[in-house]
C-alpha cells in the first residue's frame, strides 16, 4: 500500500515537471517563486526551475502550511 502511494505521488510530481505552463497556485506568501497544488489530502509546494520543477515540500493539507514553511526542514 505504501509503495503504491509513493508511486502515485511520484507520478503527480512527474506530471508537474512534464506539463507546460504555470500549474498550481502562486504562493508568494510561502516564498519567492513558490506555487502549490493539491493532491489527495496533501499539498505539493514547488517552483519551476528551468525545464522542470523543484519539489520543495509535500505537506498534509490539514496542517497550517505557512507556519511549517517558515521552519527549516528536518533532515
Amino acid at each position: 500500500m505504501a509503495r503504491s502511494f509513493i508511486a502515485k505521488l511520484r507520478d503527480k510530481c512527474d506530471d508537474l515537471a512534464s506539463l507546460p505552463g504555470q500549474l498550481g497556485r502562486q504562493r508568494e506568501d510561502l516564498g519567492d517563486g513558490l506555487r502549490s497544488i493539491p493532491w489527495r489530502d496533501y499539498v505539493i509546494v514547488f517552483r519551476y526551475a528551468g525545464e522542470g520543477v523543484e519539489i520543495v515540500r509535500i505537506l498534509h493539507g490539514a496542517r497550517y502550511i505557512p507556519a511549517l514553511m517558515a521552519r527549516e526542514p528536518e533532515g
